[in-house]
């Protein structure tokens, strides 16, 4: 019983590291200092022209299958796969051109 004490007390034997030291600090800012930061470094998700169309056909077909549901859904209310079907149709021409309206530019600063 005393050991398992001891062991918790004494932070290298559970695995934990000692805290750093100064010298470990001023070697982590010289690599750091050793390649400068870039603009690219700091964009989030430019990984290129494939990415993007992935992500396009990603996003394409979570439409796709929740536009999907909403047509079984409609159809299974009216009976009517017609009108399931331009409902939905409607719906998904609506959020489209409302969430280009919204989008907007708000980049004012520059003018």
């Amino acid at each position: 019983m005393s050991n398992d004490v001891d062991n918790i007390a004494d932070p290298l034997s559970s695995g934990l590291k000692p805290t750093p030291t100064a010298r470990d600090f001023e070697h982590y800012r010289r690599l750091a200092r050793q390649r400068p930061i870039s603009e690219a470094d700091l964009q989030i998700g430019s990984s290129g022209v494939a990415r993007r169309i992935w992500r396009l056909i990603g996003w394409a077909m979570l439409f796709a299958a929740v536009a999907s549901l909403f047509v079984v859904l409609f159809y299974h209310f009216t009976n009517n796969l017609r009108v399931a079907l331009i409902v939905v149709g409607a719906m998904g021409v609506y959020m489209f051109f409302a969430s280009r309206l919204a989008e907007g530019r708000f980049d004012r600063r520059n003018d």
